[in-house]
This record gives structure tokens, C-alpha cells and sequence, in this order.
């Protein structure tokens, strides 16, 4: 939407931030050929899971912020105080906790040296080996282990009566837990399976639980972007303009309420293309998605159907395909539907999309592989302890390049992790592709 819009809506920029990397998602998985993808955004402070399935992304009609419902089309993004600055404490019961209180950038992790006596995720990491403390934001920080595991030890070890390792291990592993939980949110209890997916891992420290929030659910295939801290603002270039509109009235979903249906539908699209009008775009460059909220008579809650715009001039497919739509969506989502019973519309909805011309795909053009920085002992739960670990700078590698765990790929603003018996390919497009290889990494000492 244009500055002078989103001043009179300003509610449509919520989580404007999440929503661009989704965004971002949908158009790379779409150039790699991906149908179904789960994103996955890893920040300092909350880890956000999307959906896209069968190619588009998945929302919903109303969502929550601060407490307060929000009314309208959003992308449906699960948010959880999960991320690098998220806070280890114990409870009452004496149990650990991890989040979904975050250090922030300031004071920040306690190895950022800026007065942060909290441990956090990032510390964690650091102490395990994960990060290299002077080469962190391409050695323009240089990171405190000493606090790091002061603030581990002092506030979570000796509470606990776990070292340093296994305690830090241990909070690594309730972050990833809850990551996990997330996508079992938007996936597992809508009735999707994981292992139809593909995982995008992105953000700052998107990398840094890929491997092992995608083993956990069997996902089968993760992919890294280039550049993944920037990927959000990357998506944000992939924006398309938009305009919705809907229009409430409960009726029976019958042969007597279709006509109507159809003529609420057309007088939607023509308010939704007369807001695109004003950004230079004509009738014949804008598509035009209708869908409409059904439920059962009787029932309360309803599920958004799409509908295909040629039903709009065909009362007799428009009814069928609803109806067919429906039954097989809330077959999906609540495990049972019936065919035959009555049926109500809610909403009727309306959105124009204006296409943007989008940036071009920069092929990876690099065929000499790179060699491994160096070696070092690295903390791997899947090994049993520390194992030698390659150091490999992203930028280094090659088309094809087959990376084999245990390895960690660095890069100026994140790090991804390739654990024991997980192997990391470079693809067309320099993305990191993740795939198990199967292999047991205890052996590997």
C-alpha cells in the first residue's frame, strides 16, 4: 500500500516485518519449484512460523496483537518468544525455562559485553562452540565467553547442579522444543503432515536450529537463503499491492442465496479495483481472488474457502464447488465433514493484486569449491560430546558444493549449523540446501 494508505490504515503494517520474509519465501520457493514450505524466521526475540501450501500462503481472518483482536485478512504467522536474546530462568518448580523474555539487542546476550547478566540462547551457543567470538558480525564484535558461561554457571548450573555443557545444551534444547511446537501449531493440528514440507530457515540465527527443529519433525529438506538476516527486507522487494474487501451476511448457502452471492462478489471486486486504480494499474493487469467464509448451519466457526473466478459467472458451479470445497476443507482441518448438510455464507470476500516487476535471480556463478577455515571442537548432543568440527566461510563455496556434518557454515550476520549426520549442498541460487543424511554421528570423536 502507498504512505498516504497505510496512514489511514496504519492497522494493515502490523507485523508487516514477518509478513515480508513469508513474502520472500513464496517467491523463492517458487523459482526452486517448492509447493509446500514451512517459514521459519529466527530472530533475537521470537521465532515466527508460516505457511505455504500448494503455492500459496496460508491466512486467516482475524488475529490477536497485544491482547486486542484485529479484523481482516493477514497472513498466518504463529509467533513465540523464542530467539538468540531469550532468557534462561528457573521457575518455582525448579524446572528450566527458556523465554519468552529476551535480552534484546540492549543490554543484549551476556557475551555481548553491553552489561547483560542474563543467559541467554546466543550464550549457549557460544559456550558450545557454535560461534566464534572474534569473528562475530565479521569480526566487528567480539563476543565475551567468560560471561557467558558466568551467567550460564551462575544463574541456571548452579541452581540445577548441571556443568557448564550439559546446562547450556540443555537450554539449547527447550529453545528448540518450543520451535518445534510452533510448527506442530500450524501444521500437525490442522491436519498437514511436516514430512510434506520443506523447511526456509531464515533471519539471523535462522541456521543456528534449522537442522535440528527439522529433524525432530522428519522434515525432510531445509533451505538457508543467501543472506538469511536480510531475507525479510529482501521479501519486502517481492511485495505485491493489495487491496481487500469483504462484505458480512449470514444466508443459507443455497440454490435461492447463489444469485445474490455472485452479484456481492462482483461489487467487491469493483471496490477493491478502484483503490488499485489510483497506483496506476488497469483492469487487465490485476487479478482478482475471491473467497468466502462457510459453515455449517448451527455452528459458530467457519472456514475461508477459495473460489475460482470463473465460478462468478456460473451459479450452478459456484454453488457445487463451494459446497465440494468446504466439506473437503473441514475434512481436513476437523477430520470428518458431510456432503449433504445445510450449509451457510458468512463473509464474502474480495482481493486485487497489482503484480511489481521483482529483481532478477542472481545464479551462483562460483565453480572452484572452498576449503575449511580451520577445525575446531564443537558440542554436538547427536556425538556425545565435542567433535572436530570444519569452519567453512559461506562465501567460499561453490555451485554444488557438498558440505559433510559436522560443520559449521559462517557468514558476516549468521551461522548454520550442519550437525553430525546432516550434509549442506550449495544450490543454483546459493542457497544452503540441508538434507539428514541418515548417518549416526556418535562415532565421530
Amino acid at each position: 500500500i502507498s504512505a498516504p494508505r497505510a496512514g489511514a490504515l496504519p492497522i494493515r503494517t502490523l507485523e508487516s516485518g514477518p509478513a515480508a520474509g513469508v513474502i520472500g519465501a513464496q517467491a523463492l520457493a517458487e523459482a526452486l519449484g517448492y509447493r509446500n514450505v514451512i517459514c521459519t524466521d529466527v530472530g533475537g526475540t521470537t521465532y515466527d512460523v508460516a505457511l505455504i501450501e500448494n503455492g500459496a500462503i496460508l491466512e486467516r481472518t482475524q488475529t490477536e496483537v497485544a491482547n486486542r483482536p484485529v479484523l481482516g485478512a493477514t497472513i498466518d504467522i504463529i509467533s513465540i518468544g523464542a530467539g538468540g536474546g531469550s532468557i534462561a530462568w528457573i521457575d518455582h518448580r525448579g524446572t528450566i525455562q527458556v523465554g519468552p523474555q529476551s535480552a534484546g539487542a540492549y543490554p543484549g546476550p551476556a557475551c555481548f559485553g553491553l552489561g547483560g547478566t542474563e543467559p541467554t540462547v546466543t550464550d549457549c551457543h557460544l559456550v558450545l562452540g557454535r560461534l566464534d567470538a572474534r569473528s562475530f558480525l565479521g569480526a566487528r564484535m567480539q563476543l565475551d565467553e567468560d560471561a557467558a558461561r558466568q551467567a550460564i554457571t551462575g544463574r541456571i548450573g548452579e541452581a540445577t547442579g548441571l556443568d557448564l555443557e550439559a546446562a547450556a545444551d540443555g537450554i539449547i534444547t527447550i529453545a528448540e522444543t518450543n520451535m518445534t511446537h510452533a510448527i506442530r501449531t500450524v501444521t500437525v493440528e490442522r491436519g498437514l503432515d511436516p514430512r510434506d514440507f520443506v523447511l526456509f530457515a531464515y533471519g539471523g540465527g535462522g541456521g543456528l536450529f534449522a537442522a535440528a527443529t527439522a529433524d525432530e519433525l522428519e522434515v525432510p529438506k531445509v533451505i538457508v537463503p543467501r543472506a538469511p538476516a536480510n531475507f525479510s527486507a529482501w521479501g519486502m522487494l517481492m511485495a505485491d499491492y493489495r487491496e481487500d474487501a469483504s462484505l458480512t451476511r449470514v444466508r443459507a448457502l443455497d440454490a435461492g442465496a447463489v444469485s445474490d452471492l455472485c452479484d456481492e462478489l462482483r461489487s467487491l471486486a469493483a471496490q477493491t479495483t478502484g483503490e488499485l486504480h489510483q497506483y496506476g494499474f488497469d483492469d487487465a493487469s490485476l487479478d482478482l481472488l475471491y473467497r468466502t467464509d462457510v459453515r455449517y448451519l448451527g455452528q459458530e466457526h467457519t472456514i475461508t474457502v477459495p473460489l475460482d473466478a470463473a465460478w462468478i459467472d456460473d451459479e450452478e458451479l459456484l454453488l457445487a464447488g463451494c459446497r465440494e470445497r468446504f466439506v473437503a476443507l473441514h475434512n481436513q482441518v476437523y477430520g470428518h465433514g458431510n456432503a449433504d448438510a445445510p450449509l451457510e455464507i458468512v463473509t464474502r470476500r474480495c482481493r486485487a493484486v497489482g503484480r511489481v516487476a521483482r529483481p532478477a535471480w542472481q545464479e551462483l556463478r562460483q565453480t572452484v569449491p572452498g576449503a575449511p577455515l580451520s577445525h575446531r571442537q564443537i558440542y554436538f548432543r547427536q556425538a556425545g560430546g565435542y567433535v572436530e568440527t570444519a569452519i567453512v566461510d559461506r562465501e567460499t563455496l561453490a555451485l554444488g558444493q557438498v558440505v559433510t556434518g559436522p560443520a559449521i557454515i559462517q557468514e558476516w550476520t549468521s551461522t548454520t549449523i550442519v550437525p553430525p549426520g546432516w550434509s549442506a549442498e550449495v544450490d543454483r541460487l546459493g542457497n544452503i540446501v540441508l538434507e539428514s543424511t541418515g548417518a549416526s554421528g556418535k562415532d565421530q570423536t
